[in-house]
């Protein structure tokens, strides 16, 4: 039977099929022969079909992909949902390797390479303060191998700010693992429990989710504080604010912990030890925080700050 095995394999001019179909050409040829027998006696004399062997015993990667600081490393992916009248829209997210901070989301009909530079751009403009060349420092961004992320077009355009291109190691997807947490995250508590009726509709609600999120979702590894709060520990309003130091923002980096780094998301203070909750300064510093680039504003309302700072003090 050997034998035979052996004529049929060195007959065929086709490379690497298995014992099944050996088994096939065994029986054409009038050689009746269990399935089981012919497996066996192919492994034994080592003719079976090349196959893979399992991934290797050393990892590729040390399997840490957090980093020490914010806009040190950012990873993104993407996923698919369904909207009412318009059909299937695909869902793009970047998310920061340090605080899981959503820096970019973005919703479209399409999920080509333009597509999917939606979050890129924004985590550029709202951390970085501008979309220009070299403006990301040579910030390294975690993909997979998706061609809308492998393609020339998106490799390129990402490298005008300066970010730089870090697949995912191959059969790895942990090396992508705060998007991929964060993919999960939103099928579970955004797309799989809510219904759109068209993509608009989708972007639109989205951006409320991730801005929720941002402020309300505590993070275990960094002693239960929100994404926003440990964004602004790390960064401090001081590398944020732009122009002289005025009363208001000198108010301001009195505090422990400092407003979110772009308008548009609620605060979240946690002030020094005898002062918890101060909710009129909170609207307060919300409103200067929204006119940080004209700061022209923040002279007119300094006293009013200050003010409202003192009564609630008293009242604390």
């Amino acid at each position: 039977m050997l034998e035979h095995i052996r004529a049929r394999i060195l007959g065929s001019r086709l490379h690497g099929e298995g014992y099944r179909k050996i088994w096939a050409r065994l029986r054409h040829a009038g050689i009746h022969t269990s399935a089981r027998r012919v497996c066996r006696l192919m492994g034994q004399h080592g003719l079976l079909a090349p196959h893979r062997v399992g991934r290797p015993e050393q990892r590729a990667h040390d399997g840490t992909i957090t980093t020490t600081a914010v806009d040190v490393m950012w990873g993104t992916d993407m996923t698919e949902t369904v909207t009412l009248t318009e059909g299937r829209a695909q869902v793009f997210v970047a998310v920061d390797h340090f605080s899981g901070e959503y820096v970019g989301n973005h919703a479209a009909r399409s999920g080509n390479r333009i597509e999917a530079l939606g979050p890129m751009r924004q985590g550029a403009l709202r951390h970085f303060g501008r979309i220009e060349k070299d403006a990301a420092k040579g910030l390294p961004l975690r993909h997979d191998h998706g061609s809308n992320y492998m393609s020339s077009d998106f490799q390129d355009k990402i490298t005008f700010p300066d970010i730089e291109s870090s697949p995912s190691f191959v059969r790895q997807p942990e090396g992508n693992g705060f998007a991929e947490r964060f993919i999960r995250t939103l099928k579970e508590n955004f797309l799989w429990v809510h219904t759109f009726d068209t993509i608009e509709e989708l972007r639109r609600r989205l951006q409320d989710f991730v801005a929720h999120c941002s402020a309300t979702r505590f993070v275990a590894r960094h002693g239960y504080r929100t994404q926003n709060q440990i964004r602004a520990e790390q960064r401090g309003l001081a590398q944020c604010l732009t122009g002289p130091t005025t009363a208001a923002s000198s108010l301001i980096l009195n505090c422990k912990a400092l407003p979110v780094p772009h308008a548009g998301h609620r605060l979240e203070q946690r002030w020094w030890p005898n002062v918890r909750r101060l909710p009129p300064v909170h609207d307060r510093l919300d409103n200067i925080w929204c006119q940080q680039r004209q700061p022209q504003h923040l002279a007119e309302t300094s006293r009013s700050v200050f003010s409202a700072f003192a009564i609630s003090l008293r009242e604390a």
